[in-house]
């Protein structure tokens, strides 16, 4: 039987995965019905749509891969506190200014779900610039 620990990681592996596969297919699907549109002058609003959503799905594969890099940093900053005490890692502190906000995790784990997160965020940013380009584009204007 997997334990706890086990299982979130198998679950961190498969969102990684697809951060990275969503945003790659996205690329993949513009990148073919680019050519149809960018020949067409009638298309020009949603081609130019179509190339802004292109650079956000590129930046959600960054992040992607950068919440990958971060969760196995992560992962290691647990490693060292279990084999120094028993305690958890020191929890990061944002300090900006004046402001301070101290979080429940490492930095490397705050920073990892903050990119899946954007990740997400560039994959439906860049669908919905599609979409109203789209809009746009029936409707004449």
């Amino acid at each position: 039987m997997q334990s706890g620990y086990e299982i979130r990681a198998e679950i961190d592996s498969a969102l990684a995965k697809s951060l990275i596969l969503v945003n790659g297919g996205g690329v993949i699907a513009l990148l073919a019905f680019l050519p149809e549109t960018i020949t067409n002058p009638e298309f020009k609003t949603l081609a130019t749509s179509i190339v802004w959503a292109l650079l956000l799905l590129q930046f959600g594969i960054l992040f992607g891969l950068l919440h990958t890099w971060l969760r196995r940093r992560c992962n290691l900053d647990y490693e060292v506190a279990e084999a120094s005490s028993p305690t958890y890692p020191d929890p990061w502190t944002l300090r900006i200014y004046r402001f301070k906000h101290v979080f429940r995790e490492p930095r490397n784990c705050v920073l990892s779900w903050f990119c899946a997160l954007l990740s997400g965020v560039m994959f439906f940013i860049g669908g919905l610039i599609v979409f109203i380009g789209g809009l746009c584009t029936i409707s004449g204007n």
